[in-house]
Order: structure tokens, then C-alpha cells, then sequence
């Protein structure tokens, strides 16, 4: 009778350290202005499977969200990001760089890599096997969109992302303008610099 109180027991401790998943966790603005965000809501949704939803205005490229995920186990995050273009040019495409200290892994799976809105935006992932400079391990996915969004537009996209234990998480978000925007970018960038030279 003593073994099968110390098995049920072994069980139910085995069974609640399964599910403990992240224990604590970090997301914050790299400070530089670039972007404004904010971690809107986190869902524990059960078996280590947290939703993690972002809101902000981005003002310039790159934005950058830095932040820590404390977990025992090997946690999946959904990230959703909602974010406002608050530029000033319509963007054809919106790169995301995910840095993390150790392995993580990105889905391929349709349903969690994907674009809320706009419609017609498609995303595409490239995973990195081996750490780049500095140790570091990166994903990058590509949202790209059948029309540009607008300033004032709004981009709704994410990616389900999963990794071993404790990990720093970086989210790098770039906003990549028409090619006609980007040329008028160069020239006024141009003709900045040659003002400096003449005074």
C-alpha cells in the first residue's frame, strides 16, 4: 500500500513540473525611439504553450524589443505583434531578425507563421543552424505584402517560436519602404551631406 501512495504521489509531482513553462519573463523597448511597444496581454494556454500579444507605432527602422523568459522546461511562445506605421513611407515589406542565447526553433506550420492583416501579406522563414558573431542563434522572417502598407496602416502579423529552458529574446523589426521611397530617402540623405561639407 505504500508503494502505490509514493507512485500516485510521484505522478502528480512529475505531472506539475511538465506544466510549469515559463516562470517569469521580461519584454521591453531597447530605448532608442525607434519603436513604442508594449506587452498588451500573456495567455498561459497550457502544456508550456504561452500567447504573448504586442502593441506599438514604430517611427523608424530598425525597432528593437529586448527581453528574458525564465522557464524550467522547454516552453513554445505564439507571438502576436500589432504595429503602426508611423513612418513616413508606405513599407512593401517588414523583416523581423529573432535573436535568442541558445537554440530555438521557429514553425513552419501555417497556422503559426502567418499574417493577421492585411490581407494578401505572406510571411517566409529562414533559420539559422549554426550561431552567428557573438554566440548568438537567429531566425528571420519576412512579411511581404501583395500592396504597401500605408502610413498610418496597420500590420498584424506572428510567428510560434519554442526553446530550451531559461533564454534572452531579441525581436529586431525592420520596415523595408518602396523602392521609388527608398530613392528619395538616398538622395535626401545625399544632399544632407553635402550641405555638412559646405558649411
Amino acid at each position: 500500500m505504500r508503494f502505490i501512495t509514493v507512485a500516485v504521489a510521484c505522478v502528480a509531482l512529475c505531472a506539475a513540473s511538465a506544466n510549469a513553462g515559463i516562470t517569469g519573463y521580461t519584454i521591453n523597448n531597447d530605448g532608442d525611439g525607434a519603436i513604442n511597444c508594449a506587452l498588451d496581454s500573456w495567455i498561459d494556454e497550457g502544456e508550456a504553450t504561452y500567447s504573448m500579444t504586442i502593441v506599438g507605432d514604430q517611427f523608424w527602422s530598425p525597432g528593437h524589443m529586448v527581453g528574458e523568459f525564465v522557464a524550467p522546461e522547454d516552453p513554445s511562445v505564439r507571438v502576436r505583434n500589432i504595429i503602426n506605421n508611423d513612418t513616413t513611407f508606405a513599407w512593401t515589406s517588414y523583416r523581423v531578425n529573432v535573436y535568442m542565447n541558445k537554440v530555438f526553433t521557429i514553425s513552419t506550420a501555417p497556422a503559426d507563421l502567418l499574417v493577421y492583416g492585411p490581407a494578401g501579406w505572406t510571411a517566409t522563414l529562414t533559420q539559422q543552424a549554426a550561431p552567428i558573431v557573438g554566440g548568438q542563434y537567429m531566425a528571420i522572417i519576412d512579411y511581404t505584402g501583395a500592396a504597401p502598407l500605408a502610413i498610418n496602416d496597420t500590420l498584424d502579423f506572428g510567428y510560434k517560436m519554442s526553446f530550451l529552458g531559461s533564454i534572452q529574446y531579441c525581436q529586431e523589426m525592420i520596415p523595408i519602404p518602396e523602392p521609388a521611397t527608398m530613392s528619395l530617402l538616398a538622395i535626401g540623405g545625399l544632399a544632407a551631406l553635402l550641405r555638412r561639407k559646405r558649411n
